[in-house]
């Protein structure tokens, strides 16, 4: 076996030279590189600045070295000795979900203990913390939480012994409740005036056909057969082609910017001016806030969904409306109101008697 040896390389570029380490992977069996922030200007160099730049190198070279000794004897790393756990979760930052973690984990009384003392028990008191913050629920608390373990994850059998996840426990995820509109909420949101109307009119549309956004973002008029009021529509991941009725309204929102009589060309897109993602939800959360505190777009397929079962009960018919081959799905879907739910009882139950 090759002894655990780091290079310091160097590569030539237009203007300067781009320095590197480069080291044998012994499990892979093959050569390993990573770049470093430096750049000199010559090599070998030649200024007094680029001198103290390769020495810097160096020591980021020895560094390197010395942690993959420590890794393969499963001793502490000794550039870890010193670094709190702190330190390591901001330096292994992988995106803007990390940020609102860290805000909370600055509060965390333990927060500076050094990371090769991280233990068992260190990690039951962050995720008691994490669920015991203010304004922060337990699916918010899980979401957290998972960045924690991704980052000790990486430090297993490296920095910190390993550590036991089933007496550590999980932070459950609570389901949330399923939103819809009542029919009344929709013709109120109807007749209340969106700023920006493309946005409004999709979402009706959507409400009316249960159409994903992505689906309607690129629904073209060769996908309506007005002659028999259906859409016909192309699933992404089976390829199989689920007919939608179309409602009168859903025509007329469809049609809307068409001059009357005349036909729209196939390829053209029904929704031009569709915003993205964001910006759609941005217009609808400003939208009538009375009606729906927090609007989204999702919040137009299950609309569709709960409202047809609501009035038919009949889940297969829902399913494959919204080109779901498992039912399983299609109940995640679906909201049924406490007076469906009552009606069920009394004509289930309403005749038993104990006289």
């Amino acid at each position: 076996m090759k002894a655990i040896r780091v290079q310091l390389k160097h590569r030539r570029n237009n203007k300067d030279y781009s320095l590197y380490l480069r080291w044998w992977d012994v499990v892979n069996k093959k050569y390993e590189h990573e770049f470093l922030p430096i750049r000199v200007k010559d090599w070998p160099p030649k200024t007094q600045e680029d001198k103290e730049r390769k020495h810097e190198a160096e020591k980021l070279r020895n560094r390197k070295e010395s942690d993959m000794l420590s890794s393969f004897l499963g001793t502490v790393p000794p550039s870890r000795k010193k670094t709190t756990f702190l330190e390591y979760f901001i330096e292994l930052r992988k995106n803007k979900g990390w940020d609102n973690v860290i805000v909370h984990l600055k509060q965390f009384p333990r927060a500076n203990t050094l990371l090769y003392q991280v233990n068992d028990d260190f990690v039951k008191d962050l995720k008691d913390f994490l669920l015991n913050r203010p304004k922060v629920s337990q699916n918010t608390a899980n979401f957290y939480f998972s960045k924690v373990k991704a980052c000790l994850h990486a430090a297993e059998g490296k920095i910190i012994n390993m550590l036991d996840w089933k007496e550590i426990g999980k932070i459950k995820i609570l389901p949330k409740p399923i939103e819809a509109l009542t029919q009344i909420e929709f013709e109120l949101l109807a007749k209340t005036p969106l700023k920006n109307r493309e946005t409004q009119r999709s979402f009706l549309f959507s409400c009316l056909t249960g159409l994903r956004y992505s689906d309607v973002k690129k629904l073209t008029f060769a996908e309506i057969d007005f002659s028999k009021m259906e859409i016909n529509l192309v699933q992404k991941k089976t390829g199989d082609i689920v007919k939608i009725p179309l409602l009168q309204t859903a025509k007329e929102l469809a049609l809307e910017n068409i001059p009357a009589g005349t036909m729209p060309h196939p390829s053209m897109l029904v929704f031009p001016k569709l915003g993205t993602p964001q910006r759609v939800n941005t217009d609808l959360k400003a939208w009538n806030k009375l009606v729906k505190p927090s609007m989204h777009y999702h919040l137009s397929r299950t609309t569709f969904a709960s409202n047809i079962y609501e009035a038919t009960e009949d889940l297969y018919a829902v399913s494959k409306l919204l080109g779901h081959q498992d039912v399983g799905v299609t109940q995640k879907y679906l909201r049924v109101s406490g007076r469906k739910l009552k009606n069920v009882v009394h004509v289930a139950l309403g005749n038993f008697n104990i006289k």
